[in-house]
C-alpha cells in the first residue's frame, strides 16, 4: 500500500509542475503578443517625428535632417 501512495504523490507533483509550467509559458506568450502589438504604433510615432524634422535649404534645396544646425551643410547658407 505504501508503494502506491508514493506513485500517486509523484504523479500529482508532476501534474502540478506541468500546470505551472504551462501557465508561465502562456503568460510569456501573451506578453510577447501584447508587446508586438504596441511596437508598430511606436514605430509610426518615430517615423512621424523623423518626417517632421526633414527640411530643405531655401538656397540650394539640400535636405536638412538636423533642425539644430544654423547653416546648410551643402552650401553654407544660414538656415534660421
Amino acid at each position: 500500500m505504501k508503494f502506491e501512495g508514493n506513485i500517486g504523490t509523484e504523479i500529482i507533483t508532476k501534474l502540478i509542475s506541468f500546470i505551472i509550467a504551462t501557465i508561465l509559458t502562456l503568460g510569456a506568450i501573451l506578453l510577447l503578443i501584447i508587446k508586438k502589438r504596441e511596437l508598430p504604433v511606436k514605430n509610426l510615432d518615430i517615423q512621424k517625428n523623423e518626417s517632421e524634422e526633414i527640411g530643405f535649404c531655401k538656397s540650394c534645396g539640400a535636405e536638412i535632417l538636423d533642425k539644430t544646425c544654423d547653416f546648410c551643410s551643402k552650401c553654407g547658407e544660414r538656415i534660421k
